[in-house]
């Protein structure tokens, strides 16, 4: 029971970092090829990445949790790396939160329709951005936590004495 936190977090991270790599590098370019166009793709697109972004939400609280409730089993520099890290994801995160109506506003799903493609095309740029961005900075928090709950970790040596 003593790492369940650390099951749940890595359960939730693996499914919406892994679901937002595989959506992307996998679904999106072969729904793209199968429907014959990215317009209509776009409008899964914007169906999954609500769901993708509510699966974020739960996975930073999972982090923020993890960050506070291990804090005094990193060390204080690694403590800062993390939370720094964290800080930059769930930013970046509240952007997606912001731009992703915007974005539905400018849609008719009905008729697969846009309604200002030149205001849509900017907007989607800054989403893009923000995802990318994002994603990487979970790489980095996944190459810190696996460190911090490695075997060698004061984490795992913490859990080992009790």
């Amino acid at each position: 029971m003593k790492s369940l936190h650390h099951v749940i977090l890595l359960a939730l991270f693996a499914t919406w970092f892994g679901g937002f790599t595989f959506y992307t590098a996998i679904v999106v370019p072969i729904g793209t090829d199968v429907l014959g166009s990215s317009r209509t793709q776009g409008f899964i697109t914007q169906q999954v990445t609500n769901r993708l972004n509510f699966i974020g939400g739960f996975s930073i609280l999972m982090m923020l949790i993890d960050l506070f409730y291990c804090r005094q089993i990193r060390s204080k520099a690694f403590t800062i790396w993390f939370g720094v890290t964290i800080a930059g994801i769930a930013i970046l995160w509240c952007i997606l939160l912001l731009v992703h109506p915007m974005l539905d506003a400018l849609l008719q799903p009905e008729h697969e329709h846009v309604l200002n493609d030149e205001r849509f095309y900017f907007l989607h740029r800054i989403y893009l951005w923000t995802s990318t961005i994002q994603w990487l900075l979970c790489w980095m928090w996944l190459v810190l936590y696996a460190r911090s709950i490695g075997p060698k970790s004061k984490i795992q040596t913490a859990i080992k004495s009790r």
